[in-house]
């Protein structure tokens, strides 16, 4: 389906090459519910819609939030990280020159790290499917993956794997998607009735917890600080929050239908994905109180942004006109 561009900016005239070490640009566009599908219908980050052939989201007419003067706009430059030969690959963090995330073949999907000028697949014991979450200063790795007994969080400290199962959780499993330089692991479980909680894990012990007032809630992302950020589900959409001394702060992308952080730096910037009135997803940072929206442009349609690192650069993915994934770094 062919999806209107709707940028107030000038196009930057760039296609988007699938493969790695290609070099775009990418600049902020102008703005205008998905329900999370639960953690074992497939792996990758939870809150990150998986698009199939033909089920491109409609256009439409929407607000234009930076017109209003809602949004500021930014430019980055990005490059791609592909796995050789993969049908798709998203990243979900980058950190000690090391990017993680997911690349599948076909149904297949499996973790990865790519390291120098290397992918490397990391071999999950038992998995059937996995991804990497998040990754700290000391390149020890979260993240989480599916066996026969159903789906888990797991850290690599890069020769030892150690299985995360919050012991709230039920057979719908327990995802690992952050984690800070002290060691801080935060993520989702779900309970017997399919419902996502947040859970912070610490020396081997978990606190769980739940946005006010909320049906469902999903931790992505942890700072240097311990300030958590995720989304939850209430008034029938998807919230940003930051959890910080132990209070919630909303955040929602102006005229954005729903909205979802996922990453949060030592200076307290975040990152994050919403969705437009068209279906359209895009990426974000929040800094300072200023939104930035953040898309790929040229030959992509979709754009999610996971993480901000405390030197400004984002990772992510972002689809092509093919619905192929492609990771993201952006400086």
């Amino acid at each position: 389906m062919t999806r209107k561009l709707f940028y107030s900016l000038v196009i930057l005239g760039l296609t988007f090459l699938a493969g790695q070490g290609q070099v775009l640009m990418a600049q902020s566009a102008s703005a205008t519910g998905v329900i999370n599908a639960p953690f074992g219908a497939r792996p990758g980050f939870p809150g990150v819609p998986v698009f199939q052939a033909g089920a491109r989201p409609s256009t439409g007419s929407h607000t234009d939030a930076a017109g209003l003067g809602l949004t500021k706009q930014k430019v980055y430059q990005f490059r791609t990280v592909d796995f050789p030969a993969a049908t798709s690959s998203q990243l979900y963090d980058f950190a000690d020159g090391i990017a993680g995330g997911y690349y599948a073949f076909g149904s297949s999907e499996t973790a990865f790290y790519f390291k120098g000028i290397t992918n490397h697949t990391l071999n999950v014991p038992g998995a059937t499917a996995s991804y990497v979450a998040g990754i700290n200063a000391a390149g020890h790795m979260v993240g989480g993956f599916n066996d026969s007994k159903g789906p888990h969080g797991f850290l690599y400290d890069g020769t030892t794997f150690v299985t995360l199962d919050d012991p709230a959780a039920s057979v719908y499993g327990t995802s690992a998607l952050g984690i800070n330089d002290a060691g801080l692991i935060v993520g989702t479980y779900y309970d017997i009735n399919d419902v996502a909680h947040g859970f912070l894990y610490e020396d081997g012990s978990y606190t769980n917890f739940d946005c006010p007032n909320s049906t469902a809630t999903n931790a992505a992302g942890i700072n240097a600080s311990g300030q958590i950020v995720g989304f939850c589900w209430y008034n029938s959409t998807y919230h940003g929050f930051i959890l910080s001394n132990n209070a919630y702060t909303p955040i929602d992308f102006p005229q954005g239908t729903l909205t979802y952080l996922y990453g949060i730096n030592d200076a307290g910037d975040v990152a994050g994905t919403f969705e437009d009135a068209s279906s359209n997803f895009h990426g974000f940072t929040y800094s300072h109180l200023l939104f930035n929206q953040v898309d790929v442009l040229g030959g992509t349609t979709l754009t999610f942004l996971i993480r901000i690192k405390n030197n400004g650069a984002v990772v992510g993915f972002a689809y092509d006109s093919l619905n192929e994934s492609h990771g993201i770094i952006g400086h």
